[in-house]
């Protein structure tokens, strides 16, 4: 199950274009519904910024226990403390290198 959840993601990943038409200011409503078994998260976002749904996400015991990995160009040492704060598993600061990035999600996938 963790390899086919894993190939899946990685053919999103392949093409970097995670759908425009999600709606991020549904982003909590959406992981409610779905339970994801991962989140990557922006921080510039219209109505909630990444920073408050990864925190609004972390706080509700529905979704509490989804990892969440903020890509970002937030690159201030405060930023990353902030958003690591919040919630986030991991902190990765955008141009993301694909290799890391699957990396990070292999580790959370299969510890999940």
């Amino acid at each position: 199950r963790g390899t086919n959840r894993l190939s899946k993601i990685e053919s999103i990943l392949v093409d970097l274009d995670v759908p425009k038409s999600f709606m991020r200011s549904k982003t909590r409503l959406m992981a409610k519904q779905e339970l994801p078994d991962l989140i990557l998260m922006d921080v510039v976002m219209p109505v909630l910024n990444g920073f408050q749904a990864t925190r609004l996400l972390k706080n509700d015991e529905t979704t509490a226990r989804i990892p969440v990995i903020m890509v970002t160009t937030k690159d201030q040492q405060t930023d990353i403390n902030w958003g690591m704060r919040q919630g986030a598993t991991e902190y990765m600061v955008k141009p993301v290198a694909p290799a890391e990035l699957l990396s990070k999600i292999r580790a959370l996938i299969n510890a999940g």
